[in-house]
């Protein structure tokens, strides 16, 4: 294969990427190690809002639309997706208070990321 053929299709892979993940100053703990490694990343192909799902008392979950981060582990040997809440600010005022941080529903999914 030529030389060129590979450099497009890794150009070109790259390019299609459908996760972009942020410089290490938004880490938070992983939901599954409890280590401060998770980097945030933005999704292609999952929506921005989702239900909050937080346990409300009495049973049920909290169905108010709430912005989500994802955060991705940085350790080999965790790798676990956690979606959280995005906070409250004077930008982004939403329904409910909750910060519900849990394991992403697209976990084992084939998903492609790059670290910016």
């Amino acid at each position: 294969m030529k030389l060129s053929i590979v450099a497009f299709a890794v150009a070109l892979s790259l390019a299609v990427s459908a996760v972009s993940c942020q410089p290490s100053d938004n880490v938070i703990k992983c939901v599954t190690c409890t280590q401060r490694t998770a980097i945030q990343c933005r999704v292609t192909g999952h929506t921005e809002k989702e239900t909050c799902d937080f346990p409300l008392k009495g049973g049920g979950f909290c169905q108010q639309m709430r912005t989500k981060n994802h955060y991705r582990c940085r350790r080999t040997e965790c790798a676990t997706w956690t979606t959280i809440n995005a906070r409250n600010s004077e930008d982004n005022q939403e329904a409910c208070k909750h910060r519900h941080k849990h394991i992403s529903t697209f976990q084992n999914e084939h998903v492609m990321y790059e670290f910016l």
